[in-house]
């Protein structure tokens, strides 16, 4: 299974085939740096067993606790086409400022680029795919967070999308754009920004001939590359 790179406006077509086989998963785990995430994406694989994907209710709290404090999910209405806030670990509600649950999404991400956050998450929920993103994973105000982002789908049938968890794993640092270079610019338009410097996403049907192939070092930019160029 290959991972698609490419804009989060971008189309996902699903290919048509069997789940994920949980060697792809174990491909999938080798590009993730932190060991939080890894846990989360160990334990999502595990408690789905053959259905495509878990349900919220299997999450257990328990297994993942170190997870805890970088955790959040949304419950996803397709008949609305709109995501409620489930929970939030307190180093996201830190990095955000309001409380999630119950919110929509829209309210939650009031002033942030909720178009583009909205889209990212929906591809994941409804294609459905992973998502795993690496670079500067947020910004706002005067700090940005660089690390990395694991975006899960979740379904209470085992089918049929209707959720997602997921878990960002970042360090803050001042956020040292001069005002002028290309990430400034676009960072004005909006009051703060949530999404990677880079995203892989991997849709969870998959013939079984294909595998989860390793991103080069040259589409993850490092986070010491990113303070470089913001700092530009």
């Amino acid at each position: 299974m290959t991972p698609v790179n490419c804009p989060d406006n971008a189309p996902g077509a699903s290919v048509a085939g069997a789940f994920i086989p949980a060697d792809n998963v174990a491909a999938i785990a080798k590009q993730i740096q932190s060991d939080r995430l890894l846990r989360l994406l160990e334990h999502w694989s595990a408690v789905r067993g053959q259905r495509l994907m878990p349900a919220w209710q299997q999450i257990d709290a328990t297994e993942i606790a170190p997870v805890l404090s970088i955790i959040w999910s949304w419950k996803y209405d397709r008949m609305a086409d709109s995501f409620t806030g489930r929970i939030a670990g307190d180093e996201i509600r830190t990095m955000v400022g309001r409380p999630i649950t119950g919110v929509p999404m829209a309210d939650y991400f009031e002033g942030w680029n909720y178009e583009q956050i909205f889209i990212r998450h929906k591809r994941v929920v409804t294609e459905p795919a992973i998502a795993l993103e690496r670079g500067l994973v947020f910004y706002r105000g005067d700090y940005c967070g660089l690390g990395e982002r694991l975006i899960l789908p979740l379904a209470g049938d085992g089918v049929r999308g209707d959720g997602i968890v997921g878990a960002t794993s970042y360090h803050l640092q001042p956020a040292l754009f001069d005002g002028s270079n290309d990430m400034a610019q676009l960072y004005r338009k909006y009051r703060a920004m949530l999404g990677g410097t880079a995203t892989a996403y991997f849709p969870l049907h998959a013939s079984g001939a294909e595998a989860a192939a390793p991103l080069t070092d040259s589409e993850w930019p490092a986070a010491e590359e990113l303070a470089q160029a913001a700092a530009e």
